[in-house]
């Protein structure tokens, strides 16, 4: 994720961040397509991604500033949450993953 991300390290963990409300996401598509029937690829993600997706997700603001710059924002990013759990609740509802 570093080598996606760059930048201070308050902006690799928003990022983190983006890129697990991605992976709540991807999860949840999987899911809903082994809950309807359809082919389905439920396993991990890792080279799998879609970084440009996840990179285009962030503020653009956030680029280039400085751990104490985006102090405020990493705050408000963690208080938004990123759904992974949830996601992973409704998988084991559909019976996709134990």
């Amino acid at each position: 994720m570093r080598k996606q991300a760059g930048g201070s390290f308050a902006f690799q963990n928003i990022v983190n961040e983006y890129r697990v409300r991605w992976d709540a996401a991807e999860a949840r598509r999987q899911c809903q397509a082994f809950a309807a029937g359809k082919p389905a690829d439920i396993g991990c993600l890792n080279g799998r991604r879609d970084w440009t997706a996840i990179m285009a997700a962030v503020p653009p603001g956030y680029f280039g500033q400085s751990n104490e710059a985006l102090a405020a924002a990493y705050e408000t990013e963690m208080a938004r949450g990123n759904g992974y759990e949830a996601a992973l609740d409704y998988c084991r509802s559909v019976g996709a993953i134990d």
